[in-house]
């Protein structure tokens, strides 16, 4: 959770940074996941700083989607951003464009 400001601040510095981007991807699906648990389970609680954005799961999810699109986008060729592009895209549930995405990085 600490990492996303940090993230957030390094593209806005270095917006040409396809690395950059793809680590606050990553950063936002892990956030999303760990939002997901804390709702699924009964035995912990949702503390508030396990979401500081407020954005839950799926605001999280849309943001990786929108750091990895800018990374394909500066690196059209880098597979594993592309990959995991198609992995939010799945669980966001848009299909089509999770498909294209794994075209794109065969």
């Amino acid at each position: 959770a600490d990492a996303v400001p940090w993230f957030d601040a390094a593209v806005r510095v270095a917006p040409h940074a396809p690395a950059t981007w793809f680590d606050l991807g990553v950063a936002h699906v892990r956030l999303a996941h760990l939002a997901s648990r804390a709702a699924a389970s009964d035995d912990a609680p949702r503390q508030e700083d396990d979401d500081p954005a407020g954005a839950g799961d799926a605001g999280h999810l849309r943001r990786a989607a929108r750091a990895f699109s800018r990374a394909v986008a500066q690196e059209p060729g880098d597979a594993d951003s592309w990959t995991n592009l198609a992995a939010v895209r799945i669980e966001l549930r848009e299909l089509r464009s999770a498909a294209a995405a794994l075209d794109e990085a065969l």
